[in-house]
């Protein structure tokens, strides 16, 4: 697994919606909202523990190894059939608001004994349930 450290402006994915955990607080939220400031000044002050950025097409994640934000080699989406994609939405608490929702996909791939088991599980979106907002 390649790790290189983590820059917020050097990353392989546009427009990301992020879950980034702090010291003191969870920050979530996507680019060009109040909270990617914060998410960036966090940075700034090397105040994350970890971070996932993603969207429909990647997954970058970060974590606090040694003192040192450092980036994971960046997940993509696998290939198999779409019987073999297990699309997921959890609900989220209040602290995540607007969005109440987390999608995620995960890949299922089969052993040598013929049993399944989860490959790979990507983030994919925040969404907003218009009906549960308030």
């Amino acid at each position: 697994m390649k790790l290189k450290p983590f820059n917020l402006q050097d990353l392989p994915i546009s427009h990301p919606f992020f879950i980034a955990h702090l010291y003191d607080r969870v920050l979530v939220g996507r680019e060009g909202e109040a909270a990617f400031s914060k998410l960036e000044e966090a940075v700034e002050q090397d105040n994350v523990l970890e971070v996932h950025l993603f969207n429909e097409g990647v997954e970058v994640y970060a974590a606090r190894i040694d003192d040192h934000l450092v980036e994971y080699e960046t997940l993509q989406p696998l290939n198999p059939s779409d019987k073999q994609v297990v699309e997921r939405v959890y609900k989220l608490e209040r602290l995540a608001r607007p969005y109440n929702k987390l999608r995620v996909k995960e890949y299922i791939d089969f052993d040598e004994n013929h049993l399944a088991y989860v490959k790979q599980t990507i983030l994919c979106s925040l969404e907003i349930d218009k009906g549960k907002e308030a």
